[in-house]
């Protein structure tokens, strides 16, 4: 959804910069719409003549102002930056869910900001009064008559009220939700490394992600041989996650730092077709605190591509063995590393 349309401290500038060379800089990923894509839409938006209002993409001399363009997908938001001697610096922000959304945004901005709608009063409209003078429609017209020269402005009017109208009913998500799993290794929790694959929902806020929250299960598989006797091992758990640090690196690569806590169980059971009397099994419960750092890559719009290492700490530690003779098969140690890559993508 789009937000922050803030376009009224834009209109003072739309005759200036007709009427000036015009530096212009748009920067986007390749997958964004071109510049190319952006000025014709800006084109199509504008509500007064284009040819009166057209930006000059190599200005000859100095630009008396500029206009900067920039598209972050990743973090859902464009903004637009406005500079001309002697006036403030204008900037405005948009946010969507897409770029073909961020640039329908910036692009409604900009021809307001180069062509906003204009009363028959105005200077540029010295044709006005002609027009007026010949509104009355003949016998043998049809009954509506030509509109007024204010009237060809309504329809991109009407569509400015639309537009505007559904970004403040809309209420916006505060947060992107995101589902996904992958595949993990860790040493804490099987005598060989156990491995495993897990599932995830994450939540993040909007709309540069400084946070956030998962929620997700774990399940894993290890078998070790004692001598001639062996024994498998069942892990399953679940874990809740925080990530209160994230830092974007470049366009598409963030990282975060994290905080977890798994709770579950472990169990192991004697393989009878070993050199075993007979086979037996134990589960115990499991818990751990985990520090994990993530680095995120994303992809497209939606879909994101993680990795992360890990650091845990069992805050329960058992100890599996033989019995007859006595053989230790697994201690859980006091901490482990772990590592994993996971593939999500946003549903919301």
């Amino acid at each position: 959804m789009r937000r922050a349309l803030s376009l009224g401290g834009l209109l003072w500038c739309g005759t200036a910069f007709a009427q000036t060379a015009v530096r212009w800089d748009y920067v986007a990923p390749p997958e964004c719409p071109s510049e190319q894509e952006f000025r014709a839409e800006v084109g199509m938006r504008l509500l007064r003549d284009p040819q009166a209002n057209a930006v000059a993409e190599d200005a000859p001399g100095p630009s008396d102002a500029s206009v900067e363009v920039r598209l972050e997908p990743a973090e859902r938001r464009a903004s637009m930056v406005f500079r001309q001697p002697g006036a403030p610096r204008i900037e405005r922000t948009v946010e969507g869910e897409s770029c073909g959304e961020l640039a329908s945004g910036l692009a409604l901005i900009t021809a307001l900001a180069f062509g906003g709608p204009q009363s028959p009063s105005d200077p540029m409209l010295g044709d006005a009064p002609a027009r007026e003078g010949s509104a009355p429609a003949p016998a043998a017209a049809p009954p509506k008559t030509p509109a007024p020269a204010s009237a060809p402005t309504q329809p991109p009017h009407d569509e400015l009220h639309a537009s505007s109208g559904r970004a403040s009913v809309s209420a916006p998500v505060p947060f992107a939700l995101e589902v996904g799993g992958g595949g993990w290794l860790n040493t804490w929790s099987a005598p060989n490394g156990n491995l495993g694959g897990d599932v995830f929902v994450r939540a993040a806020g909007k709309p540069s992600q400084v946070w956030s929250a998962r929620l997700g299960g774990f399940y894993g598989l290890d078998s070790t041989t004692v001598g001639s006797r062996r024994a498998d091992f069942t892990f399953l758990a679940g874990r809740a996650e925080g990530c209160p640090l994230s830092r974007r690196a470049v366009w598409t690569l963030s990282g975060e730092a994290c905080l977890a806590l798994d709770l579950g169980a472990l169990r192991g059971r004697g393989d009878a077709n070993s050199a075993l009397l007979g086979g037996a099994s134990r589960t115990v419960f499991w818990a751990a605190g985990v520090l994990a750092g993530r680095l995120r890559a994303r992809f497209g719009e939606r879909i994101s591509l993680e990795g992360q290492a890990e650091l845990g700490f069992p805050l329960v530690r058992h100890e599996f063995v033989f019995q007859e003779p006595h053989e230790l098969i697994f201690k859980v140690p006091p901490f482990g590393i772990g590592a994993g890559l996971a593939l999500g993508a946003e549903i919301l």
